[in-house]
């Protein structure tokens, strides 16, 4: 009986402020779900109501609606904004009646203040407890009781976040200094700076080692033959002997030499695949992406980690 009344009381302030027939339906549908107590389905059918006419009657049962579910924050945004609205239709009794109801909730939520030291920067954005906020010198949010957190960024400058313990009836003030641009590093400030991807970087040092592993492969290979084959000429026993530039060979010899230039075309492969696989170490390497890398920050109001980002 009780929800019956107050659904009727906010009814008949509404009348028919709601103009769409589509939208109308909705709000009846609304009002009826919040007589019966089923306050989820009602805030739904007041909520698309409202996309096709925002009439400050479907405000007020929305607003009541959310304060029934505990959402005070918002239900005390909705009397604001009805309050408001009634004021600009010149009907004074429910923009009495809609402040009362915004009024009643100051005790049971939190304010939180943030004020900016740069809101003209360049591409800044607001966030205070989730809802983004336009940026100026004083931004002013009613929040429900718990953790809030309050983030200011922009795409070129250092990210400022700060989590508040709000409490009901309490006003929070949070001082944003002046933003840090990303190219300014200070080790009392923080920032970002931009390394390779590291799962890259590991990739082309394995290759790399590879290439170089083999590369030095190819050349022992390469000397360890030509002495082979140079001492069947030049050694103690010699196998073979010049004359006028040619060489002559016993048997042993020739079979000495032909194993030294087996040894050295075994020696001359390894090295040209460790040129190659030093060279796609170096393409891997130099194409890796850059990643924004996490830096402490800290200033004389706040702590915290800058974010990263990927590009």
């Amino acid at each position: 009986m009780v929800r019956a009344l107050a659904c009727a009381l906010v009814v008949g302030m509404v009348g028919t402020a709601a103009a769409d027939a589509e939208s109308t339906r909705l709000f009846e549908e609304g009002c009826t779900l919040a007589k019966d107590g089923n306050y989820e389905e009602a805030c739904s059918k007041f909520a698309k109501s409202l996309e096709l006419d925002r009439a400050p009657g479907t405000l007020l049962n929305y607003g009541d609606c959310h304060e029934h579910l505990g959402h005070l924050a918002q239900a005390w945004r909705l009397f604001d904004e009805a309050a408001r609205a009634s004021d600009k239709e010149g009907n004074a009794e429910r923009a009495k009646f809609a402040r009362d109801r915004a009024q009643a909730l100051v005790p049971k939520t939190s304010t939180i203040v943030v004020k900016l030291a740069t809101p003209d920067a360049p591409g800044i954005t607001v966030s205070v407890g989730g809802r983004t906020a336009t940026p100026a010198p004083e931004i002013r949010e009613v929040v429900d009781p718990g953790e809030v957190t309050i983030e200011v960024s922009g795409a070129n400058y250092v990210p400022f976040t700060k989590t508040e313990r709000a409490e009901a009836g309490l006003r929070i003030v949070v001082e944003v200094p002046k933003l840090e641009p990303l190219a300014h590093q200070d080790t009392n400030v923080g920032g970002t700076t931009t390394q390779r991807r590291r799962t890259r970087v590991i990739a082309a040092y394995t290759i790399g080692g590879i290439g170089a592993a083999s590369l030095v492969t190819g050349v022992l290979l390469g000397v360890y033959a030509n002495n082979k084959y140079q001492a069947q000429l030049e050694g103690p026993n010699p196998n073979c002997m010049k004359t006028d530039g040619v060489s002559t060979c016993n048997g042993d010899g020739y079979r000495a030499q032909n194993d030294a230039i087996t040894v050295a075309k075994v020696g001359t492969g390894f090295g040209i695949g460790g040129v190659l696989l030093l060279g796609g170490a170096a393409v891997v390497f130099l194409t890796a992406p850059k990643d924004l890398v996490v830096v402490p920050t800290a200033t004389a109001s706040s702590g915290g980690l800058a974010v990263v980002g990927r590009f």
